[in-house]
């Protein structure tokens, strides 16, 4: 049972924000949509895409950290993909060593992002959110616009689901 504490821990939200500020800073991002492709491969991982098998169906995808990279299921959504990839690249740069160790990491499986997970899951799920759609860059078109765009217009220029955009707008500002 040692390995409980790293599964149960209390989740680092602070930690996971800032370290995808930090990522935003470095790589100058300024206008969306966040390049998280390039991102990702600037920081060492490559990107391979695959069709998992029809039992895994529900699979968006997982990082490798010994080659490393990280595999994306092809048949999702593109916004799902991106998602994936960041949520991954969350993992590379928060939990490495946790994620090496295949008791405490699980592949990332489609859940709701508000659903109950293990604290690591929870913080990668926080920085993919953070790097996709950071709070400065909705607030320009959210707070600082006379004219608020739709959800549908946020989620095409973040390049992200409705449902994302949704959940920042939730967590930002109570909308």
């Amino acid at each position: 049972m040692q390995d409980a504490p790293l599964i149960d821990r209390p989740v680092q939200w602070n930690k996971a924000r800032r370290a995808a500020e930090a990522l935003l800073r470095k790589y100058d991002v300024t206008e969306p949509p966040v390049p998280v492709l390039t991102i990702a491969a600037d920081e060492g991982l490559a990107i391979q895409y695959a069709r998992f098998p029809e039992r895994r169906a529900a699979v968006s995808g997982f990082i490798d950290t010994e080659q490393p990279k990280i595999v994306v299921n092809i048949a999702e959504p593109p916004q799902r993909q991106l998602f994936t990839v960041a949520h991954e690249l969350g993992h590379w740069i928060l939990h490495k060593e946790e994620v090496k160790d295949d008791k405490i990491y699980r592949v990332l499986k489609r859940e709701a992002l508000d659903k109950s997970k293990p604290a690591i899951e929870r913080e990668a799920d926080l920085f993919a959110a953070s790097l996709l759609v950071p709070q400065d860059l909705l607030d320009r078109y959210w707070i600082e616009t006379s004219v608020r765009p739709s959800r549908q217009s946020l989620a095409r220029l973040f390049g992200v689901s409705e449902e994302m955009i949704g959940y920042r707008l939730k967590n930002y500002y109570g909308d």
